[in-house]
């Protein structure tokens, strides 16, 4: 179901009816219409979180990212635009985070999971940096990490993990499996977007919003 509708109760007649966030469904519908004119990738936001489980990835099942892989078709980018993708498998976080990156200057793709980033980076080399969520359905953040750097032609791009999980063991299996920074959520726009500039150079932070909570670190 959709973000904005919570489940289900019912009434004093006995009729069961949906419980609905407005609000969430408001932002919902505007950022459906800012985002109009981008070609999202199809999300099936039906699959609950695998909480870090082990997805059961087969080698034979992710995309090989070879150099003779990559198409030449590119993005169609302004000089000097940098391209950034966003992995969760939250659509509304997703279309939310890819505003503030916009408003910052940056191109923006989406990815639901893990194995959708590799395929992704596969079809857009221009991809610059990744900012991915751990905890995801099919392949999560951790598997993603190991399975990005297995691959030289990919390996040396930066990847920021964007997640909920603040405990010291996965910031140190993301550092390990080369993880270029370890942010927490809730996260902080401004710290968010310097960090994305420290990799990319780029010095657009205007309007952004304000401190919402400090747990935030570079690994």
């Amino acid at each position: 179901p959709p973000e904005y509708i919570y489940g289900c109760t019912n009434l004093a007649n006995g009729k069961l009816v949906l419980v609905i966030d407005g609000t969430l469904l408001t932002q919902a519908q505007q950022m459906q219409a800012q985002l109009e004119y981008m070609r999202l990738p199809v999300v099936n936001v039906g699959q609950p979180k695998n909480h870090l489980q082990s997805s059961k990835v087969t080698e034979q099942s992710v995309p090989l990212l070879t150099p003779a892989a990559v198409p030449s078709s590119v993005l169609p980018t302004h000089a000097g635009t940098k391209v950034v993708m966003v992995v969760d498998d939250s659509l509304s976080f997703r279309q939310t985070l890819s505003l503030i990156l916009q408003k910052c200057g940056y191109q923006v793709l989406q990815a639901q999971n893990g194995l959708e980033a590799l395929e992704q980076l596969q079809q857009h080399p221009e991809i610059q940096l990744v900012i991915s969520d751990l905890e995801m359905p099919s392949m999560n953040g951790l598997e993603f990490l190991r399975h990005l750097h297995q691959h030289p032609h990919f390996a040396h791009k930066p990847v920021v993990i964007l997640t909920s999980r603040s405990v010291q063991t996965y910031r140190q299996m993301a550092q390990h499996l080369g993880a270029a920074a370890y942010l927490t959520k809730p996260y902080v726009e401004q710290e968010l977007i310097s960090t994305v500039e420290r990799f990319l150079g780029m010095g657009s932070s205007k309007g952004l919003g304000t401190r919402l909570d400090s747990s935030v670190g570079t690994a």
